[in-house]
């Protein structure tokens, strides 16, 4: 946690998703990472910003998230997934927690809980 606001990186291909997400997680107290609407800008916030979890597209426009969240899981990053797709989506990483779109603000801070990032205080 870096200046009492813990910060979350946003991977989501649908810009409106994007925004509402990252309006969901300010109004909860989190300060946003991105959105990152791109792999590419996704890694390359990881190499350019601290983070201390993430919120993951599965499917972002056809194309996996997967290879980036194997690069979090190096990092030590905590991430949930985000879909509307079946679990096999994110198979690879059976323990990690998974967003069904669409999802509430109370979910959010759910799966935010469960990663360890707790909610700030408002």
């Amino acid at each position: 946690m870096r200046n009492g606001a813990l910060r979350v990186l946003i991977l989501e291909d649908e810009v409106l998703v994007a925004l509402m997400l990252e309006d969901m997680l300010t109004h909860l107290g989190y300060q946003v990472c991105g959105p990152a609407y791109t792999l590419s800008d996704a890694r390359d916030l990881l190499q350019r910003k601290a983070f201390d979890a993430a919120l993951l597209d599965a499917n972002l426009a056809g194309e996996s998230s997967l290879a980036f969240a194997g690069q979090l899981t190096d990092r030590g990053i905590p991430f949930a997934f985000m879909t509307g797709y079946s679990q096999e989506a994110t198979g690879h990483f059976p323990d990690v927690p998974i967003l069904r779109k669409p999802y509430t603000q109370d979910q959010i801070a759910a799966t935010l809980r469960k990663l360890g990032a707790l909610t700030p205080s408002l």
